[in-house]
Order: structure tokens, then sequence, then C-alpha cells
């Protein structure tokens, strides 16, 4: 689990990615964001969804920007995937963000700008995991639970 200061500065990062998505919506600016797709989801859930890598790169433009809707503690837009440009409306959790990128276009292999990069987008689901292997260990290391473990 999170400290209380990690825990205070992930919402202070969260507040800064919300801030600067709303400006450059303003703005009617094109940007991107790389966020942790496991994170994510995708409705409907469309099979080229499951070949994205964990962090992918979302660029709104066009269509996609007009769509963005920033909600409390995330950002929804209509996107399109695969070769028929498949609809599908994609929900990205603020803290699922990982950079916010200004100027990308699919035509640049980079975007001119990194506006934002979130230091907690592996963190917190690194120490969860610890987490959860201590206590398992911990469970299974106690002589009272061997019984639930027993194959035989």
């Amino acid at each position: 689990m999170l400290t209380a200061t990690e825990k205070g500065l992930k919402q202070i990062i969260e507040n800064y990615a919300k801030e600067i998505i709303k400006y450059l919506l303003t703005q009617k600016v094109t940007f991107a964001i790389v966020c942790k797709v496991s994170k994510v989801t995708f409705n409907p859930l469309l099979p080229v969804v499951k070949g994205l890598p964990d962090l992918s790169l979302f660029v709104l433009q066009g269509y996609t920007l007009e769509s963005v809707e920033m909600l409390e503690d995330s950002l929804v837009f209509e996107a399109g995937f695969g070769e028929n440009s498949e609809g599908s409306f994609v929900t990205v959790p603020l803290n699922s963000i990982v950079q916010i990128c200004e100027n990308a276009q699919l035509e640049k292999d980079f975007p001119e700008r990194i506006l934002f990069m979130n230091p907690f987008g592996h963190l917190e689901e690194e120490k969860q995991n610890k987490g959860v292997q201590d206590s398992m260990r911990a469970f299974l290391q106690n002589p009272l639970n061997q019984y639930l473990t027993n194959k035989g």
C-alpha cells in the first residue's frame, strides 16, 4: 500500500493531469496520452484491444478529440480501432495516465512536447502485489493452515 505521503502526492498529480487535459481541451489542441491499458475500459470491448501493449499511446485529434468528456476521475472518448476503425468508448482513469504529450500527430514518431509524467504509474500496483505475496507467504507458513494446501 502507498504511504500517506505517496497518497497525497498521487492525488496532487492526478489533479495536475486533469487540469492539463482541461486546458488542452479548451484550447482545442491535439494531444496524446500514454496510459496503462489494464486500468482502461472499452465499450464495446473489441478483439483488437486485447493486442494493445499495457502502456499504450492514444492520440486525441479530430473526432476523437471532439468526443472527449472529462469526468471527476476519468477521461472518456470515442476512438476507432483496427483496419475498419471500429468504434469503442474508452474510459481512462486519471491514475492510469503515465504521460500527456502536446502536438501529437499520427505522422510523427514522437510528440513535440511531454507536458506531464506520472511517477506513480507502476508504484501502487507493485506495492499491492508485494503486499498480497507477503500476506500469502505468512498464511502458508502458519502450520494451522497446512491442511488448506494439502493436495492429498
